[in-house]
């Protein structure tokens, strides 16, 4: 059978190289992968609106003072949205690690 390098062949060679040395490196992006798993099922028990409010915020780029527009409530209602929601989320996530 033959092997094929994903990357290319491995340059350092002897005892000093290190199983570690030879396997792929840490994705940076991992932990955002993790972290979105997390928040997941958090996510998913929030209400339509609350779902919407996360999603146009953060998503969507939009300013609190927009999304109160938009929605026709106000600013400090949308902020106070925002923050139960993502505390919310963040309890949930914290039960799912236990």
């Amino acid at each position: 059978m033959r092997q094929i390098a994903a990357v290319g062949p491995v340059q350092r060679r002897g005892p000093d190289v290190r199983l570690g040395d030879t396997l792929g490196a840490d994705d940076d992006a991992f932990g955002l992968v993790l972290d979105r798993e997390a928040a997941r099922v958090g996510i998913g028990s929030l209400a339509e609106r609350e779902k919407r409010v996360l999603y146009i915020r953060f998503f969507a780029g939009m300013t609190q003072r927009a999304i109160s527009a938009e929605l026709g409530i106000s600013q400090i209602h949308v902020s106070r949205l925002i923050a139960e929601s993502c505390r919310r989320i963040r309890e949930d996530a914290e039960c799912a690690d236990l």
